[in-house]
């Protein structure tokens, strides 16, 4: 997934540790993310380019939803897990 490292520090707490910091991912062109997938991960950074959308067919799952919410906490991004939610009660 690609994305820039000054919009993620300036955009997510989780990144600005991650990426702002002294850690080697600071000066990588390319890091790793473990124990997410890729859906779930690309959906992170398309909500924080505000590029999300919970219509689209392929977001239709609960299944998807509850793991989004989790990962999205995971990755501190705690006004996604809001909108999930809330997404979520909406659907019931």
């Amino acid at each position: 997934v690609k994305a820039h490292s000054f919009f993620l520090i300036k955009k997510n707490k989780y990144f600005q540790g991650l990426l702002g910091s002294g850690f080697q991912e600071a000066h990588a062109k390319v890091i790793s993310i473990h124990g997410v997938g890729s859906v779930e991960f690309t959906a992170i950074i398309r909500y924080l380019y505000q590029q999300f959308d919970f219509e689209s067919p392929e977001n239709q799952h609960f299944d998807y939803y509850y793991n989004l919410c989790f990962i999205a906490g995971q990755f501190l991004v705690t006004d996604f897990q809001d909108e999930i939610l809330a997404h979520l009660i909406k659907s019931l």
